[in-house]
């Protein structure tokens, strides 16, 4: 599967060494799950990412040209190079995700069916909110092809995308919700 890492939806100008220190253990820890990495960089921070990053050569990458760019275009940028297959999506500020995690959400949707009506897979916790912040989520097949149809979004919230919520039992401690500052 391949897992798109969100990098250019907001300035990382603050601290560009911690996001590409951050970007590369995305990177890492993609490849070492035996996923492929897809990064997606925009603004002024792509330059500066692709000299600081050491990792960055060794994934799929994917320039969003959005002004602004943000969260949906950086996804939907992700999702341009993908063929009929689902895409894990993750911002570089969040903790790479593990294989558990990763494996609830493939077992998921390999459970729904990969004709499922819903566009976005997404973990909650044992109350029903998003688990870890809400990322990752995976995007499906049907995901992919409505949300490259949409032309007017609300974003990740927009009422057309389906989400199927996944219970999630892994403990989860909010320190290890954000990677990078």
């Amino acid at each position: 599967m391949k897992v798109a890492v969100l990098c250019g939806y907001r300035d990382f100008t603050h601290d560009l060494k911690a996001t590409a220190d951050a970007l590369d253990a995305h990177i890492e820890n993609i490849q070492n799950l035996g996923h492929i990495p897809i990064c997606v960089l925009a603004n002024q921070n792509a330059d500066e990412l692709l000299r600081l990053s050491r990792r960055l050569a060794a994934a799929e990458l994917v320039l969003d040209t959005n002004e602004p760019a943000n969260l949906w275009t950086n996804t939907k940028g992700g999702l341009a190079t993908l063929e009929d297959e689902g895409c894990a999506v993750v911002p570089v500020e969040f903790a790479p995700p593990t294989s558990e995690v990763l494996g609830l959400l493939m077992h998921a949707w390999q459970t729904e069916g990969f004709a499922t009506p819903y566009e976005i897979l997404q973990l909650t916790d044992r109350l029903g909110a998003p688990f870890r912040g809400g990322f990752p989520l995976i995007i499906t097949r049907r995901g992919i092809r409505t949300i490259r149809s949409i032309k007017d979004s609300q974003g990740l919230t927009d009422s057309r995308l389906k989400y199927l919520q996944v219970p999630c039992t892994l403990d989860s401690t909010l320190a290890d919700v954000r990677a990078a500052p």
